[in-house]
């Protein structure tokens, strides 16, 4: 091991999160994140008028995130909100009303440009600063510790892990952890599998019973996860 690192806030979170995880940890810290962020922005940043500028630019949140702003049930702030998009559509329809069909190309590709989902660029941002605290913080034996008892991180957040990294012990070891977090996944689906034969469906399901579940979310990542489509 290498001369102790001095350890920061950022360090204990992901600490903390390793050691609380049902699933990938770094997909439950950016999901409270981003929690985090829109809880204040339906109380307290409705009326900014620089976040709705910037929210009229991106033309609203991607479809992937736009269900964390539903699932708050904030009529109020989200109808505040997407009150300036319905606005800002409208007025192409409008354009488009009274425009030939080579003008009304252009004016679609105009509507279609868009900055990065406010909610992206967010996840982003705390995707790489949550990946570079693990990756540092693997150099400390209870990060190791805890990366090692926790279910493991799913396929983005294990490459871009892997991608940051310039130490070999921290690369070997983040190759060891995962490679043995999914063949205790693959066995599990395997026995989910075989349990489906009448043969031994008698057998009953135990904790393999949730392995499709975990194999999906493994692969993909957690639901909210960054838009590549629209960046």
């Amino acid at each position: 091991m290498k001369k102790e690192r001095e350890k920061h806030l950022p360090y204990y979170d992901v600490l903390d999160a390793l050691k609380r995880a049902r699933e990938c940890p770094l997909c439950e810290l950016e999901s409270e994140g981003l929690r985090r962020y829109v809880d204040t922005l339906l109380y307290e940043g409705v009326t900014d008028p620089g976040i709705r500028a910037e929210l009229v630019r991106s033309k609203g949140y991607c479809a992937c995130h736009v269900d964390v702003l539903l699932s708050f049930r904030n009529g109020l702030g989200t109808a505040i909100l997407y009150g300036d998009q319905v606005r800002t559509f409208i007025g192409l329809l409008i354009a488009l009303g009274s425009a030939s069909l080579r003008a009304a190309s252009g004016e679609v590709l105009r509507y279609a440009q868009h900055l990065e989902c406010p909610l992206c660029r967010l996840q982003r941002e705390n995707r790489a600063r949550h990946v570079a605290t693990l990756v540092d913080g693997l150099h400390h034996d209870e990060m190791r510790d805890a990366l090692q008892s926790c279910p493991g991180l799913c396929v983005p957040h294990f490459l871009l892990a892997v991608r940051t990294t310039r130490d070999e012990s921290v690369l070997r070891f983040l190759v060891e952890t995962e490679l043995k977090r999914s063949r205790e996944l693959l066995q599990d689906l395997e026995t989910f599998c075989r349990k489906h034969d009448y043969r031994y469906h008698h057998e009953g399901f135990g904790k393999e019973a949730d392995s499709w579940v975990r194999a999906v979310r493994m692969i993909a990542g957690r639901a909210g996860s960054l838009d590549s489509s629209r960046t």
